[in-house]
């Protein structure tokens, strides 16, 4: 039978579910127990990521450790490090434990067939009249290390680029691109976005239109 009115137990959780996210977007996309940790705990508030209504993100990362964030950048990127490593103490021995790792050339096959797969789909979009484009977005320092030695850019992003029948852009290959730095080597500080969307636009002919 269809449930007309909310029972106790839908209740709570409709209110458990709102309650998280409301948490989510105060606490910067942090998990609950990060939020304690940090202002109930330490009396800590960084809040150097604004999210907004429209859950797009801004990041001033002139008010955290960027060189702490990029740790953790590292580490969400499968790069596995000790306790207690330190930037830039450590950097020489994280360089030398990046230079270490193989290629990833396991995920090659299913890489392919991925990029078939979807050079179909945006042969339906474009034939639709669609405009389809595909961008590699900055990384800098160690994060971009890592992302080369994982992924290396000649048997992934190149051959990806060459089949998949659309416009790609790849940021090292435009001057315009190359030269923002990713405080923690992923992401962009907000003062670079106005100057990074507009330099993308040019790169991807869109200033034109």
């Amino acid at each position: 039978m269809k449930e007309v009115l909310p029972t106790f137990g839908t209740a709570e959780r409709w209110l458990t579910d709102g309650w998280r996210r409301a948490l989510r977007s105060y606490a910067d996309g942090a998990k609950p127990v990060t939020a304690l940790e940090r202002r109930v705990l330490m009396r800590e508030a960084p809040q150097y990521l604004l999210m907004r209504p429209d859950r797009s993100r801004v990041a001033d990362y002139s008010r955290i450790d960027e060189t702490r964030e990029m740790l953790n950048v590292l580490r969400r990127h499968g790069l596995r490090l000790p306790a207690g490593v330190d930037l830039p103490r450590d950097e020489g021995r994280i360089r030398a434990t990046i230079a270490a790792i193989p290629p990833d050339t396991a995920s090659l096959a299913a890489y392919e067939g991925e990029t078939h797969r979807l050079a179909r789909q945006v042969a339906t979009l474009r034939s639709r009249g669609a405009r389809v484009y595909f961008v590699v977005l900055p990384k800098t320092g160690l994060v971009r290390a890592l992302e080369e030695r994982q992924y290396p850019r000649r048997q992934f992003w190149d051959r990806f680029a060459a089949e998949i029948g659309a416009p790609a852009v790849h940021f090292e290959d435009v001057p315009g691109l190359r030269g923002f730095a990713c405080p923690d080597g992923s992401h962009l500080d907000f003062r670079d976005q106005a100057r990074f969307t507009a330099a993308l636009a040019r790169a991807l002919g869109l200033d034109r239109h």
